[in-house]
């Protein structure tokens, strides 16, 4: 069997890259190109790093934008490329397959690309050696003795072309099988574990969160509360137009332990049915900044705007993704990546990427019940606390207070209109349970009068970790960005910032 260890390294760094090299011109590519080359050995090893850098520069060479199509093929071709690398073959299987990619490779690959996997696989296979040179040679014979290679060679032809679609059928149904087998081994271990003494109970727990700190941080952690959406959520989604309709499943979007908000996503569904999820204490009357008649009133002129086009450097990444939600960058860190929001399954970004394939890593997503168009009042998006420093694993560096005050700023574009925003706070708060009062945050979109606003600028100005100096103020367009936090059970890590 062939070892795909560095390949396969290769062609996951080149997927993440790839959005990020979507949205730039030509000298930005240019730019991006010298950067990685810096660090090739680290980050694109191989032929298919040097191929993809050579690639990338032809594109950057180009006088005119590449053509928006060259991005998604080069999607599909990393796609297909890593599918191939993850199939046991032995090596009479290769040499096969590698006489079809030779004498067809349009047919395989749309990139350049196709040519450094080629190269790989020679490399691999070792064909500078005479004898397996002669191996090869020899299958490439068209002589009518080699007929059961023929049909061999149909074969893995047939193999290497492979419809993917049905390929992802068959994995979605093994991950179903899966999932079954998981939720029923862990009933089983619920009723065990009923019959243990309390001290047995305590560990096995105590264990459990400890593995979650290995797996991903930022599951679903907002359900519908019927009372405070059927006013302002009816409109909002009238207003938006193609936006998905969402419907709460109490408790179905649940994970397994490994999910880092696997039992949490239960607690915080069978919160939301306890009420509005505003704290029940009244807001305090101190000065606000715009009228409440004022707030509708800009409401409503929003909404009746006609929505506008989608922006020039989001139009393809939307066409392909539909689930685009916009694009969240700060300055002088590793956060640059698109924003998701789930079409049909809540719980889908958990562990896809933006491109819709399994990962671990999962993607940045906006919460379901989001607008994008005309764009609600806060904003909430949620990402994976990774160890590795992924998605939002370094969200807990503005912990410091100088960290904090260094990395204030913050784009977010929706794929309609662009946007600056200003961290005004970092928070430490947690999913409440279904009984209790407090502020929920992960179920606050919209507010329609002062009272409203200053239950939530309350609970920043509590939960905050210290003073920045700024606060929101009514009328403010919020951006939250939340993730898991550890020093309590079901807690969340908050950056709060207002649009400038």
């Amino acid at each position: 069997m062939l070892q795909w260890t560095t390949e396969q390294q290769a062609l996951l760094d080149i997927q993440k890259a790839v959005p990020m090299a979507w949205r730039m011109n030509s000298t930005q590519l240019h730019s991006f190109c010298e950067r990685l080359r810096q660090n090739q050995p680290q980050i694109l090893p191989g032929q298919l790093g040097s191929g993809f850098l050579m690639l990338l520069d032809e594109i950057a060479d180009l006088k005119n934008e590449a053509e928006p199509k060259i991005w998604s093929e080069l999607m599909r071709d990393t796609k297909k490329m890593m599918s191939l690398t993850q199939q046991r073959r032995d090596r009479q299987d290769w040499l096969h397959a590698l006489s079809r990619l030779e004498t067809q490779q349009d047919q395989f690959f749309q990139t350049k690309l196709g040519d450094s996997f080629i190269l790989a696989l020679k490399e691999k296979l070792g064909l500078q050696t005479p004898q397996i040179k002669a191996d090869y040679s020899k299958n490439n014979e068209s002589s009518t003795e080699l007929l059961p290679q023929q049909r061999e060679l149909e074969k893995v032809a047939a193999w290497l072309m492979e419809d993917t679609g049905r390929k992802r059928a068959v994995r979605k149904k093994q991950a179903v099988r899966k999932k079954r087998a998981a939720d029923l081994f862990d009933r089983m271990a619920i009723a065990v574990l009923a019959c243990m003494s309390l001290c047995l109970l305590s560990v096995w727990l105590y264990g459990q969160v400890e593995r979650n700190q290995n797996f991903w941080d930022a599951q679903r952690m907002k359900a519908t509360a019927a009372e405070q959406q059927d006013g302002a959520g009816n409109k909002q989604k009238a207003a938006a137009g193609d936006e998905a309709d969402y419907t709460d499943k109490q408790g179905s979007g649940a994970e397994s332990g490994d999910s880092m908000e696997g039992s949490a996503y239960r607690n915080n569904q069978t919160a939301a049915g306890s009420g509005s999820g505003a704290d029940s204490q009244s807001a305090p009357a101190y000065a606000a900044g715009r009228g409440a008649a004022a707030k509708i009133q800009s409401a409503d002129a929003a909404g009746s705007r006609k929505r506008p086009k989608i922006l020039q450097q989001y139009r393809e990444m939307a066409k392909e993704y539909p689930g685009l939600f916009g694009w969240l960058q700060i300055p002088d860190t590793q956060i640059s990546l698109p924003v998701m929001q789930p079409l049909t399954e809540p719980n889908f970004y958990l562990d896809h990427d933006f491109t819709g394939a399994e990962s671990s890593e999962g993607a940045l997503f906006a919460d379901p019940k989001n607008s994008r168009w005309p764009q609600d009042d806060n904003i909430v998006i949620y990402g994976h606390n990774m160890k590795n420093g992924h998605i939002f694993g370094r969200l807990n560096l503005y912990e410091d207070a100088g960290y904090f005050e260094s990395h204030k700023e913050i784009h977010f574009d929706t794929i309609y209109e662009t946007g600056v925003y200003e961290a005004v706070a970092v928070l430490k708060t947690r999913i409440l349970n279904e009984n209790e009062q407090g502020f929920r945050y992960y179920q606050f979109f919209q507010y329609d009068n002062e009272e409203e606003f200053w239950q939530c600028a309350d609970f920043v100005k509590n939960s905050q970790l210290f003073d920045t100096g700024k606060s929101i103020q009514y009328g403010d367009k919020i951006l939250m960005l939340s993730t898991c936090e550890y020093s309590q059970e079901n807690g969340r890590l908050v950056l709060v910032a207002r649009k400038k």
